[in-house]
Order: C-alpha cells, then structure tokens, then sequence
C-alpha cells in the first residue's frame, strides 16, 4: 500500500497488521476499505462474493482472476509481486549450486507441483540462480527506495 502511496500520490492511511490473517477479518467486516494480499489468501472469498478484486499488483493479469486489471494499467509502473527463492551459503561450490538448480527445477515441473501452484492461485516463473539473484537486487532496491520515500522507520 505505501508503493501505491509513494508511485500514485495517494495519502491512503496505512493499518498495519501483524499478517493477512488478521487483515483479512478486519476487511470483511468493514474496519477498513481495501487491502493488498496474495490471490490465494483471497481467492476464496473473492470467488463467494465477499470481496471485490480491484486489481491484480502483478505487470501481468492473473489467470485466477482473468477480468481483473493490473494495477499498472492504470498507474503506470506500478507492480509488487510475492515470490519465494531458495537461498545458499554465498560460497557453495558451483557444481553444487547447479546441481540443486537442477533438482528444484525438476521439482517445480512435476504435476504434482504445478497442480499445488494452480489450486492456490500461484503461478510457477522458474529462474536460473543468476537472474533469482538479479530479481532480488532489484526488488531489495525497490523497497529501500519506498521505505525512504514513505518516511518507514528502519529497525
């Protein structure tokens, strides 16, 4: 929400929770208007007519929620995307490294997984250790600079 506050211009008040299981409530009874969450979290209730999908926070619409826009066709540059990475010691060998690239690869394309992905609104993008390193550069980057820009105290 502080991204949209800081790419929009938007003043929205922020009602900080302690996780989505307690954000989610507090939006379905109405304490507070709007909240950005994960599709699978959401998907449910979105599906039950609960809540209303505004806008997918993703460059690219969902396939969970095909009619939905992204928020970036209406405020360009806008995207804010969950992702998970497998992380390492900074000094595994590089056969090793490759090796479980390979492995979690192999993994990511099993039925079975991509079958766990679809039924909880996930969508599978497999990346090589390189550009999983790159990715998270630049999302590291991306949030310091919302952080500084929003004025979020630092820990």
């Amino acid at each position: 929400m502080e991204l949209l506050n800081v790419v929009a211009g938007t003043q929205i008040v922020c009602v900080h929770y302690k996780g989505g299981a307690e954000a989610l409530p507090a939006v379905l009874k109405g304490d507070v208007q709007i909240m950005i969450s994960p599709t699978r979290n959401v998907l449910p209730y979105i599906q039950n007519g609960q809540l209303r999908a505004l806008a997918v926070t993703s460059l690219r619409r969902t396939l969970f929620l095909p009619d939905v826009p992204t928020m970036a066709e209406t405020i360009p540059g806008y995207s804010a995307e969950n992702w998970y990475g497998l992380y390492a010691p900074a000094k595994l060998p590089e056969p090793i490294l490759a090796k479980v690239a390979e492995a979690v690869g192999q993994a990511l394309d099993s039925a079975s997984m991509q079958d766990f992905a679809r039924a909880g609104g996930t969508v599978i993008q497999k990346t090589t250790p390189a550009e999983f390193k790159a990715m998270a550069r630049r999302d590291y980057e991306k949030w310091a600079k919302v952080i500084d820009e929003a004025r979020i105290p630092k820990n």
